[in-house]
């Protein structure tokens, strides 16, 4: 089964995904906000990409992002750490496929990922860490109508230096004024 946006649709990351991601996560420049520091071997990915099923289910979604037109895989995303009493997650995104940067869809897969998390999984906050350091992402999460929680100082140790670590959300009832309320299960706001 999978998620569809307007450019983007969210499925199950396959084994043959594997080394994909296994270009991106040894690129210094798609990794450079992630809080990844080591090389991975593409038997670690192809693992880990096999062991996706493994891991899916309400406390831990991960989706592989492709592009609808014709199937390019553009990156991952997922929500983390849920539970059915908090209704509350950690969001993850990756758009790895660096030619695809700045088009937009990141902000689709965000939008699509948010739908997923409020409408399917009935979830009522989700929540992220970006570094302070990142202002494309931050401007996306912004645009998504995350809001600022807080500033963790120093938290993050990157390419010789500390940056901060802050803290956004969003809330169903900011998604839903935001995009609308769902006519049905499923439906992706258009907006």
């Amino acid at each position: 089964m999978a998620y569809e946006g307007e450019r983007v649709r969210l499925r199950a990351i396959e084994p043959g995904d594997a080394e994909t991601m296994f270009r991106w996560i040894n690129d210094r420049e798609v990794t450079r906000h992630l809080d990844l520091r080591y090389p991975t071997s593409l038997e670690w990915e192809r693992q880990w990409a096999s062991d996706a099923k493994q891991r899916g289910g309400y406390r831990n979604v991960t989706f592989a992002i492709e592009r609808r037109e014709d199937g390019l895989l553009l990156g991952t995303c997922g929500l983390h750490g849920a539970t059915p009493e908090d209704r509350v997650v950690e969001l993850g995104l990756n758009i790895g496929e660096k030619s695809m940067w700045g088009q937009g869809y990141g902000f689709d897969t965000l939008r699509t990922l948010l739908c997923f998390g409020f409408r399917e999984m009935n979830l009522r906050r989700v929540y992220l860490h970006v570094m302070e350091d990142h202002p494309r992402a931050r401007a996306l999460y912004e645009r998504a109508g995350f809001e600022y929680e807080g500033r963790h100082r120093e938290s993050r140790w990157t390419r010789g230096q500390a940056t901060a670590l802050l803290t956004m959300s969003i809330t169903r009832p900011e998604f839903d004024e935001r995009y609308g309320a769902a006519e049905e299960v499923g439906d992706v706001p258009r907006r």
